[in-house]
C-alpha cells in the first residue's frame, strides 16, 4: 500500500488561489472548444454511450455543429457543471450493485441548498439497515413511527425550496476503472407524492406488524422490522442465484414504487411458497414469519382490488386450508412428515388429479394411525366438494 502525502505547509488546499486558476485553465484547454456561439464541451465529463470526438455525435456528424449540442455562455457556467459531477455520481440508497442516485429541483436553490442535501444524507446501504434497526430497537422507538429507508432520503428533513427529484438508478461497476451504467431515469418526482407513497406504506406496516410483533416478539435480523427491502430479500434473496433474482427485480419495482404504478407483482407469490417449502426442507423454524412479509408486499401495491383478499377466497386456497387441517395430526405420527411431504407439497399438487391423490393419501394415513376425527371427516368431505368445482386454472 503507498500512502501519498501533500505538505501544504500548514495551509489548505483552497487557500492556493492562483494554482486553482490553473488547474482551471487547463481544464479549459483540455475539455473546452470557443465558437462564437460560446462554449462546447469536446470530451465526455460523464459517462456515456460514444466519445465526442470518435463518434462525432452531432448534428450532420458535422464537428462544426458541436455547439448546437450544449453551448455555455462563459467560463463560470462550466465550472458549475465539472464540480456538480460529484453530486451525479453520489448514491442515495445502494443495494449490492444498485445505485440510487437522488438529485433535489425546486425553485431557486442555492449551491448551498444542494451541498446542505447531499452532506445531510450519507448512503444508505444494507449495512445502515442493519445499524437502523438496531437502534430502533435498543431505544424502544415505536416501527410505526418510522419511514421505509428507501423513503428517509427524500421525505425526512427536506428543505420548502426543493419540490422535486430525479431518479437515476445505475448498476455499479464491478472496477474502480470502469464507469457505472445508467439503466433507468425518472424526473420530476414530486416531493408531495413521495411524502403520500411514504405515509401509506407506514400505515400498512404498523397493521400488519402489530400482529406479527405480538405473536413473534423475538425475531432473528431479518426479520426484525418490515421494510421493503429486507420483504423481498427474504423471499426472493438468499442464495447467489437468489441475490441475482432479487437484485434484477429490485431495478423493476423500485421504480414503480417511487412512481406509485407499483400496481401488481406476478412472481411474489410462487417465490414465497417456493421460499416457504425450501425452509420447511431445510428445518429452518423462521418460516412462518416468511408470511408477513409477502402480506406486506401485497399490500403496498398501488391497487384497488385487494389481493390477500381475492387469494384468501379463491377455491385453492380454501381447499389448501381443509387440507392443512387434515394433514396436522400426521405431523405428529409421521417422522419427517413435515419435510418430506409438505416442503415438497407444489411438486406433489401441480394439477388438480394429484391434488385428490395427496388427498387421498392424507385419509389414508389418518385411517392406518386412528386420527381419523370426526372433525377431520368433515373437511374431508368439504375438501372434495370444493375440488369437484374447481378447474385446473383455479
Amino acid at each position: 500500500m503507498i500512502f501519498l502525502h501533500f505538505d501544504f505547509q500548514g495551509k489548505h488546499w483552497y487557500d492556493f488561489e492562483q494554482e486553482l486558476v490553473y488547474i482551471n485553465e487547463k481544464i479549459f484547454i483540455d475539455f473546452l472548444e470557443k465558437t462564437q456561439y460560446g462554449f462546447s464541451l469536446k470530451k465526455n465529463l460523464h459517462k456515456t454511450i460514444a466519445s465526442p470526438e470518435k463518434d462525432r455525435q452531432f448534428p450532420n456528424f458535422d464537428t462544426r455543429a458541436l455547439h448546437k449540442v450544449r453551448v455555455f455562455k462563459d467560463e463560470s457556467e462550466v465550472l458549475d457543471l465539472i464540480y456538480a459531477i460529484d453530486y451525479s455520481k453520489k448514491a442515495i440508497i445502494s443495494e449490492k450493485n444498485i445505485k440510487i442516485i437522488v438529485l433535489p429541483r425546486g425553485n431557486n436553490l442555492t449551491a448551498e441548498d444542494i451541498e446542505t442535501f447531499f452532506e445531510k444524507r450519507k448512503e444508505i446501504d444494507e449495512e445502515e439497515i442493519v445499524v437502523y434497526e438496531k437502534k430502533i430497537k435498543q431505544e424502544n422507538i415505536r416501527e410505526e413511527d418510522e419511514s421505509d429507508s428507501i423513503f428517509v432520503p427524500v421525505v425526512e428533513d427536506i428543505p420548502e425550496n426543493i419540490t422535486q427529484f430525479d431518479f437515476i438508478f445505475s448498476k455499479k461497476s464491478d472496477s474502480p476503472s470502469t464507469p457505472d451504467v445508467d439503466i433507468l431515469e425518472i424526473v420530476g418526482i414530486d416531493k408531495s407524492l413521495l411524502s403520500t407513497l411514504s405515509e401509506r406504506i407506514r400505515k400498512i406496516r404498523c397493521n400488519i406488524s402489530k400482529e406479527r410483533n405480538e405473536l413473534y416478539p423475538k425475531r432473528p435480523k431479518n426479520f426484525i422490522n418490515l421494510e421493503v427491502r429486507n420483504a423481498f430479500k427474504n423471499i426472493l434473496g438468499d442464495s447467489t442465484k437468489g441475490q441475482k433474482k432479487y437484485q434484477s427485480h429490485l431495478f423493476k419495482v423500485l421504480p414503480q414504487i417511487y412512481t406509485g404504478t407499483y400496481y401488481r407483482d406476478d412472481i411474489l407469490l410462487h417465490s414465497f411458497i417456493e421460499k416457504t417449502e425450501f425452509h420447511i426442507r431445510n428445518d429452518e423454524p423462521n418460516y412462518n414469519l416468511l408470511k408477513y412479509d409477502f402480506y406486506f408486499l401485497t399490500k403496498i401495491q398501488n391497487s384497488t382490488m385487494d389481493r390477500l383478499m381475492a387469494i384468501q377466497d379463491s377455491p385453492s386456497y380454501k381447499a389448501g386450508l381443509l387440507l392443512g387441517k387434515m394433514a396436522k395430526p400426521l405431523n405428529y405420527k409421521i417422522n419427517s412428515f413435515q419435510k418430506n411431504y409438505v416442503g415438497l407439497l407444489s411438486r406433489r399438487i401441480s394439477d388438480k388429479s394429484n391434488l385428490m391423490n395427496f388427498a387421498n393419501f392424507i385419509n389414508e394415513k389418518l385411517a392406518i394411525h386412528d386420527v381419523a376425527y370426526p372433525d377431520l371427516q368433515r373437511a374431508s368431505v368439504e375438501f372434495a366438494e370444493i375440488v369437484s368445482k374447481m378447474t385446473e386454472k383455479d
